[in-house]
């Protein structure tokens, strides 16, 4: 979606519905014969705009993007770097979805001496989402788990 008068506005900002709506196109997820009702129940759900409510609940739906610690989807509000790698990683199925990836991150980086920043800690909840996005890596998967193979130091 742009922002308006049929202008993409390369240099502008990019809020978390504009981002359900990338993702969703980009792997063509988007289910319009899904309603979008009361299983997207976050309490900001009024707030999405008017085109986005199947884009968010798609992306929501795949487990790509989920609602803060309050439940909130925050749909215009734009997004933040850690929150843009950890939906593309989720997307692409680098992540899963559970605490384990903190843990298998710290491993990882002591391990492979991965490229690591000053400002990404261990206990970050996107620790793993930016190791993988800034590091060359290849992982298996089976089922659920997620099994890094290894991680290429740059």
């Amino acid at each position: 979606q742009g922002v308006g008068g049929g202008r993409f506005a390369p240099n502008a900002l990019i809020t978390r519905e504009q981002l359900a709506a990338m993702l969703v196109r980009t792997l063509d997820a988007e289910d319009r014969a899904t309603a979008v009702g009361p299983t997207m129940n976050f309490p900001d759900a009024g707030t999405i705009s008017s085109w986005a409510p199947v884009y968010v609940y798609n992306a929501f739906r795949q487990g790509w993007m989920i609602g803060d610690r309050g439940g909130n989807f925050r749909p215009a509000e734009n997004i933040m770097r850690a929150e843009v790698a950890t939906a593309v990683n989720r997307m692409l199925g680098r992540i899963d979805h559970n605490d384990e990836r903190t843990r298998l991150g710290a491993a990882l980086e002591n391990e492979y001496r991965a490229a690591t920043f000053p400002d990404v800690a261990v206990t970050n909840w996107f620790f793993a989402s930016v190791l993988g996005a800034a590091n060359d890596h290849y992982l298996t998967r089976d089922g659920d788990e997620i099994n890094w193979k290894y991680i290429r130091v740059q």
